[in-house]
């Protein structure tokens, strides 16, 4: 992930999967961008991740999308229908 600050925001770039065109066995690459304005990261943002790793009680880890959705490492949790359910639907609208 490459994160950078200008003066009213900040920009989160990340990528996943493979830039090798001729790879078959992922096939797939993503480019992936953020831009969020400096004072809803830090009102909203940043105040509601906190809030639901805490509710979730995974505080210390980092929300690696591969990590959930094959419930490896400290999201081992989510292999408990109910707790996945929750985890899932905790900020849907």
């Amino acid at each position: 992930m490459l994160f950078l600050e200008f003066d009213n925001y900040y920009l989160f770039l990340d990528e996943a999967g493979t830039p090798e065109l001729n790879d078959r066995a992922e096939g797939l690459f993503v480019l992936s961008c953020i831009k969020i304005e400096k004072h809803n990261y830090d009102q909203h943002f940043r105040k509601n991740i906190l809030k639901f790793k805490k509710k979730h009680r995974i505080q210390k880890n980092v929300l690696h999308s591969s990590d959930i959705r094959k419930t490896r490492k400290s999201f081992s949790f989510l292999l408990n229908p109910k707790k996945r359910y929750y985890f899932s639907q905790t900020y849907q609208n």
